[in-house]
């Protein structure tokens, strides 16, 4: 008996999460209610916040849950990859991805959007976006090992992933709300190839 039980709680969790996911990234943050994630999840509220203290924590899970995602979906891309440029190149492919598909999330975990937000969680938040800014330093530093500051060179592509990200999040909102459903734009495939050529370029300097 124990067993569906404990499949039940994380089931519901993982629904609630999903659901949190797409209205904070349709809708925003701040515009999304507690009532209307437990409406797109297909649970009663107070599910909601047994598993979450409140919207805040909710939002640092669906973010530590992309970057899950993310982690997944980079391991099982370079699958058979062995040389360090191209495995490092997947990172930011893999990532880009996610953000594209997620973008009002991405602006409080990658673009610092974390106005109105309490102090711990906004801690939080900063804490996912620096584990991954040193995943990316340890695959620098595999290509270039003592040629350049790999710390530096992280920063500076990580910069560059954050424009890519920008050129297209800043447009207007049906614009980026396009953009996100279509993949093979030619906006969306433009900014990928510039962000692999600065990647490129930089770390055969």
């Amino acid at each position: 008996m124990a067993t569906p039980k404990v499949h039940a709680i994380r089931t519901t969790r993982a629904r609630i999460l999903d659901a949190a996911a797409r209205l904070f990234a349709t809708k925003g943050f701040h515009l999304t209610s507690i009532d209307e994630i437990a409406q797109e999840a297909g649970v009663a509220k107070g599910s909601v916040y047994y598993h979450f203290p409140g919207k805040d924590q909710l939002l640092v899970s669906v973010i530590q849950e992309g970057v899950r995602l993310i982690q997944e979906t980079v391991e099982e891309r370079q699958e058979g990859v062995t040389d360090p440029l191209e495995r490092l190149l997947i990172v930011l492919d893999t990532t880009f991805d996610v953000i594209m598909e997620y973008q009002e999330i991405a602006r409080f975990a990658l673009l610092g959007g974390c106005e109105g937000v309490a102090r711990d969680v906004k801690t939080q938040i900063d804490q996912a976006r620096e584990a991954f800014e040193a995943d990316i330093e340890a695959r620098v530093r595999e290509i270039v090992g003592d040629r350049w500051d790999s710390t530096m060179m992280a920063r500076v592509l990580f910069g560059a992933l954050e424009g890519a990200v920008r050129a297209v999040s800043l447009r207007p909102r049906a614009a980026r709300i396009a953009a996100r459903r279509s993949p093979l734009s030619k906006e969306y495939q433009e900014a990928k190839r510039i962000l692999r050529a600065v990647c490129a370029k930089t770390l055969a300097g």
